[in-house]
This record gives C-alpha cells, structure tokens and sequence, in this order.
C-alpha cells in the first residue's frame, strides 16, 4: 500500500498541472490475485489515464497485463485507436486482457476514450447542472489480444472539477449512485471500493480528477 501511494504521489507531483488521481485497491483473503494495473502517462497532447485488468489469474494473466500496460506507456505520441491496436498485437496469444482508458486533450479540454472488456469507465461532472452529469464508457464486449475488437474511440468535452473513474471486475456497477463524494481522489476510491466491491474479490478502482492547465 505504501509503495502504490508513493507512485501516485511521484505522478501527481509530475502532472500537478493537469490531474490528481488515486488508486484504492482490495485483493482476495486467498491467492493467486489477479493483476490490476493503472495506467497514468504524459502524452504530447495531454495525458493518457486509464486500468488494465488480466483475465483470469496467476502469472499468465500477470503477463498479459504487464504487456498491455508497458505498451500504453511506451507509445503515448500515438492516438488511442493506435495504442489499443498495439495492444492487440502485444496481447496475441494470450487470454487477453480488459482495458478501460482515455486521453485527455487539455489545449481543447477533451477526451478520447474507448474500452474493451469487463472494466468500467465513468466521466462525472462537477458541476450539478451538467445534463447528463454522468457519461458512462459504452465499451466492446471483447478483449484485448483476442482479435475480436472493432476499435472505436469516442470523444468527450471535460471541464476542470470533473471525475474519470475507472474499475475492475468485481466492482458493483452501482457505485455510481454514491457519486458526488467531497474530497481528494485518494477519498473517493476508497470509500467507492469499501462500499461496492463484492466480498473475496479481487478489485481496483482508479479515480482521476481533471485539474485542467493550472
């Protein structure tokens, strides 16, 4: 828990200007866990936000998500429609993996996004007179590496205030309905998870708050 919370504070320090995010995160009483990894990147147009999340468990699926994390952080100059085809291509032959991720554009103050599998993507505004103030991600049913995907990003206005929020499988698709929480994303995550992640499941949620160009 100390080392995640070092990361986040190291990224946050690095992107102060543009985003603060969290990680909350719950494993299982009994191993093997699966493998849940956030994916927070400068790009040269913003920033690339987002959770990978193996298949299965042990170390295949381990592999797997290391693959597809390693290569979102190493290819963000390209376009998202671009990462997740790279993706695609580092994750053949294995069980694939579910990714969940968007690219926030903050010369126009936008996001692209797009989604594959079972991890759940939520933008929520800050302002209560947003309509709709909640946007959730409509993602393809398939996973990454299995050759399944049809790659369709889909772009979004974001404000200053507004929430990305990211989760694995074995969060109730509820957590939505606690939403607006006060605080720090640090907060949100982790009153999001010790509410609406089922019991003896392995869980992450990401929380992302838009900070704009400082």
């Amino acid at each position: 828990m100390e080392l995640q919370k070092s990361m986040e504070e190291q990224q946050n320090q690095q992107h102060s200007s543009l985003i603060e995010w969290a990680q909350a995160k719950q494993e299982k009483a009994q191993p093997p866990h699966k493998t849940e990894i956030p994916v927070v990147k400068a790009t040269p147009s913003g920033i690339l936000v987002g959770l990978v999340d193996g298949v299965g468990q042990g170390p295949a699926s381990e592999e797997a998500a290391q693959l597809a994390a390693t290569t979102l952080q190493d290819y963000t100059h390209q376009s998202l429609s671009e990462l997740f085809a790279r993706c695609e291509r580092s994750c053949g032959g294995t069980k694939g993996v579910a990714i969940s991720a968007a690219i926030v554009n903050t010369g126009v103050n936008t996001i692209s996004w797009f989604g594959a599998g079972h991890v759940q993507a939520v933008l929520f505004r800050r302002s209560p007179a947003a309509e709709p103030r909640i946007h959730k991600l409509d993602r393809f049913n398939g996973l990454v590496g299995t050759g399944q995907i049809r790659l369709r990003e889909m772009c979004l206005p974001i404000k200053p205030g507004d929430l990305l929020i990211f989760a694995s499988e074995g969060v109730v698709d509820t957590f939505i309905e606690a939403l607006p929480i006060d605080g720090k994303p640090r907060v949100v995550a982790d009153q999001l998870l010790a509410k609406y992640c089922q019991e003896n499941h392995d869980c992450s949620i990401v929380v992302v708050r838009y900070l704009g160009q400082g």
